[in-house]
């Protein structure tokens, strides 16, 4: 049976997995062996579950504890964050700069195939701040406004990316490390797979525009969840920004946003999001959305060795600023059991 606990002062998530006796990673696969049962169990009722106290020492050993659960790993094609295979299937978390906060979100959840499972570890924890916030996607649904809701849920999301073929200061991930080749006819095929518009742009630039639901229904539970990235992708992104804090840089990346603007239609903006039949969304609406999001979040301090699981449908995760040295590596892929989300 597992040793599991609610930590102290925390709304039932993450539910905290203890070792009993045996400490070491052979003792913690073979918890998750005998024990599958209640993990999956625990995955419906709560949809996150931290492993605390044993002995991972590194992202093999991460690897070999994720591959116990999970079907089979997915790579990181398409995604936007700017990180690093380390072995394996296994990336760092992200290589963003430590100052910037990085908003909840579930994993690609603008694509059509994205995981149901994600796994982070803690392989060298933060000096200083530096959490990754977590939180229940079924809780943000039922606390944004309805009215607010009821527009997502009726129109949908459109997901628009320019994707440059060159690094620049704004732009740390290219298309080819986007989707890991620099062969334009397999970019071609994979949006065609995936029902992704895509258009080449004279300057290289990659353009890809998608259309998503707003929201799914966990196929487990029946709920309804808030999934998608229309927050991350608005051009109103530097919200994130006062929210924590960085005032500074939240008003040069306002002027910046108002540069912009002035000189490029919403559709050549780096990333934007409207609704799905192309009406632009209030900056209201996205500032009320975000406002729930940190509402519901979820922080906890890392400790060295901690394997956190998520159900990625679910509960959404991010990053918080830090200071000093901080590692966090992350696999992700499909679960054992889950079947697919529906459209809601």
């Amino acid at each position: 049976m597992l040793s599991a606990h609610v930590m102290a002062g925390m709304p039932g998530l993450p539910l905290v997995v203890s070792p009993q006796e045996d400490r070491t990673l052979e003792g913690l696969k073979r918890l998750s062996e005998t024990a599958s049962d209640e993990i999956v169990s625990h995955m419906q009722s709560v949809g996150a579950i931290l492993f605390r106290g044993f002995d991972v020492q590194s992202a093999e050993q991460f690897q070999s504890f994720a591959a116990g659960l999970t079907e089979k790993f997915l790579d990181y094609r398409r995604g936007t964050s700017p990180r690093k295979k380390v072995a394996g299937q296994v990336y760092t978390s992200t290589e963003a700069p430590p100052r910037i906060p990085i908003a909840l979100h579930c994993e690609l959840a603008y694509v059509n195939h994205y995981p149901d499972r994600i796994l982070f570890y803690c392989h060298t924890a933060p000096t200083e701040r530096g959490e990754t916030p977590i939180c229940d996607m079924g809780k943000v649904y039922e606390a944004i406004d309805p009215r607010v809701r009821q527009r997502f849920e009726d129109r949908g999301i459109r997901i628009i990316q320019n994707i440059a073929a060159e690094k620049s200061w704004r732009s740390k991930r290219t298309w080819m490390d986007m989707f890991e080749t620099d062969d334009k006819s397999h970019v071609e095929q994979y949006c065609e797979h995936e029902q992704i518009r895509w258009k080449w742009k004279p300057d290289g630039t990659l353009q890809l525009i998608n259309e998503r639901p707003a929201v799914v229904v966990h196929p487990v539970t029946g709920q309804k969840i808030w999934f998608n990235s229309a927050h991350n992708f608005h051009d109103s992104w530097s919200w994130e920004f006062r929210h924590v804090g960085l005032r500074g840089l939240s008003l040069i990346s306002a002027l910046a946003e108002r540069f912009r603007r002035r000189r490029r239609s919403p559709e050549d903006f780096p990333i934007h999001c409207q609704y799905g039949d192309g009406g632009e969304i209030a900056g209201e609406d996205m500032s009320h959305i975000r406002q729930v999001l940190w509402n519901n979040a979820v922080l906890f301090p890392w400790e060295k060795g901690d394997v956190l699981l998520l159900d990625n449908l679910r509960v959404a995760h991010g990053r918080m600023p830090f200071k000093g040295e901080r590692r966090i590596l992350v696999a992700m892929g499909m679960s054992k059991s889950q079947p697919a989300a529906l459209v809601g």
